[in-house]
């Protein structure tokens, strides 16, 4: 899946790719939101080797989990559970790294599936942009990775694979 039918809405100015640590740069971007959590009583729980080094661009980052914790807390808001969660895994092996993001909220309906990275597709009842997962699947492909959206009984679970040895030369 490709995520360049609108580039006039990404940055013009990437910063250079540059090595750092994926587990620092999740719970900094879950840091940003920790007012909204406390308040939405979201529970956050990061399962990461800290070590994990990742070179490529870090603000794609703050896209990426800015999207997925903005569209977690609007949907667990709207759910009656006593607990509601955000669990984030990431991995590495040789070859990849992969970033495993899952919420309990409401899950999205197995008909929008294929739909829900199309710029301008919302299912928020009041109409959201439709352009943040864009945007995240941009964000993504800049880092020479990849998005999927994994069946799930309950809430949501995106895994991202971001692969390993090939650094951006141009930068």
């Amino acid at each position: 899946m490709t995520f360049w039918g609108i580039i006039p809405l990404t940055a013009k100015r990437l910063s250079h790719k540059k090595d750092f640590l994926l587990c620092e740069n999740a719970q900094n971007n879950f840091n940003f939101f920790e007012h909204q959590l406390l308040e939405n009583n979201i529970q956050v729980e990061i399962n990461c080797d800290n070590k994990i080094i990742f070179h490529g661009r870090e603000e794609d980052f703050f896209i990426i989990y800015t999207n997925l914790i903005e569209n977690s807390i609007y949907w667990l808001k709207t759910i009656n559970k006593s607990e509601k969660r955000i669990i984030l895994n990431i991995s590495q092996n040789i070859e990849q790294i992969t970033i495993d993001y899952k919420d309990n909220g409401p899950g999205i309906n197995d008909k929008f599936v294929n739909d829900i990275f199309d710029a301008g597709f919302s299912t928020k009842p009041e109409g959201g942009t439709g352009i943040g997962l864009t945007l995240v699947g941009q964000a993504i492909s800049r880092n020479d990775g990849n998005m999927e959206c994994i069946k799930k009984d309950d809430g949501v679970h995106f895994r991202i694979i971001l692969k390993l040895g090939k650094k951006d030369e141009r930068n």
